[in-house]
């Protein structure tokens, strides 16, 4: 009876530090997305302060944590943000009444399904005499090396075949990595910086910049492609809309300071933060937003980008007779 009772107590307190773990995991995890939120705001931390997160003491296992990390990630209404466990997501913004998304406009499912399923995909072509269009799609997964090699080439072989003006199609890349875009389309900026982003407190975050036909943040160069032909002074018009998104933003807000550059579509999908990745605990990954992009003269794009011409496009066609075309290339054909 006696060693009954003993392990009685023991088993008694290994769960008791079990449920004491999981509660200081999420404390920790709560702790430090607080710390890095660019929406921790004054508000956002009052409504973490009234949740009821005592439900971490039932939890034998992080996936059991979810509740509480949905709640806090509602609280701050972080819409571009996940929390992932074993790179599988655990927790995001379930409910939008504290959204920092302003953006209402509804998808065209029929065409997002397709775009889905690839027929939208990365394209490269000479629309008319001169001038070179690149469709430059989500880049989700896969080696980014390779990639970026895929869009510089047919860049280059664009230029080979006379182009001397662009149209950057963004409308349907809703993200993923943006380094082998940006390394890609080097050619195109000037040297110097191109954007920036800052943290809730205004300040300085990352430098987005352009240095010997390379594209680096914060000095820091993922990808390197042998140097091509500078292009920087040729003219541009960069496509963008509803599906425009995150690292699609960030594409977009280095074009928004570039000279010789116009912008046409649709305002984009309000995704304009930068997303960082911190680990906590091994298995688990914090990625929320921690800073917003921002123009040269420090204006913030709290909610996207908004086109220099203004045409409304749920469903783009992408031939020549698609709106959103036939203007950029009027404009090109007027330089």
């Amino acid at each position: 009876m006696r060693a009954l009772f003993l392990l009685f107590i023991l088993l008694h307190a290994s769960v008791c530090l079990a449920q004491a773990n999981m509660c200081a995991v999420l404390d920790s995890i709560v702790r430090t997305m607080q710390r890095i939120s660019f929406y921790n705001t004054y508000g956002a931390q009052e409504r973490i302060a009234k949740l009821d997160l005592s439900g971490c003491a039932q939890a034998d296992s992080l996936h059991e944590l979810a509740p509480q990390l949905t709640a806090v990630m509602n609280a701050l209404g972080d819409h571009h943000g996940r929390i992932m466990l074993d790179w599988q997501p655990l927790a995001w913004m379930s409910d939008a009444t504290y959204t920092n998304n302003h953006d209402t406009r509804s998808p065209d499912q029929a065409f997002w399904s397709e775009v889905q399923r690839g027929r939208y995909g990365f394209e490269a072509s000479m629309r008319g005499k001169n001038v070179g269009y690149l469709r430059i799609p989500a880049v989700n997964g896969g080696d980014v090396q390779q990639i970026a090699k895929k869009f510089r080439h047919s860049l280059d072989s664009l230029l080979a075949l006379g182009a001397d003006r662009w149209i950057i199609d963004l409308r349907v890349n809703s993200g993923g990595n943006m380094w082998p875009m940006l390394e890609a389309l080097a050619p195109l900026f000037p040297p110097g910086r191109a954007a920036t982003t800052i943290d809730r407190h205004d300040g300085m975050f990352a430098s987005y910049d352009f240095r010997d036909g390379h594209f680096e943040r914060n000095a820091y160069r993922m990808i390197e492609l042998p140097s091509t032909a500078f292009l920087f002074k040729d003219p541009v018009v960069v496509l963008m809309g509803r599906y425009t998104a995150s690292s699609g933003e960030a594409v977009a807000a280095c074009f928004v300071n570039r000279p010789n550059t116009t912008s046409i579509g649709e305002a984009t999908a309000d995704y304009a933060t930068e997303t960082g990745w911190v680990t906590v605990y091994d298995r688990v990954l914090i990625s929320i937003a921690e800073s917003v992009f921002c123009n040269l003269e420090g204006h913030q794009y709290r909610h996207g980008f908004i086109p220099t011409v203004v045409i409304p496009q749920p469903a783009p066609g992408f031939d020549n007779g698609d709106p959103a075309i036939k203007a950029a290339l009027d404009q090109l054909n007027e330089r």
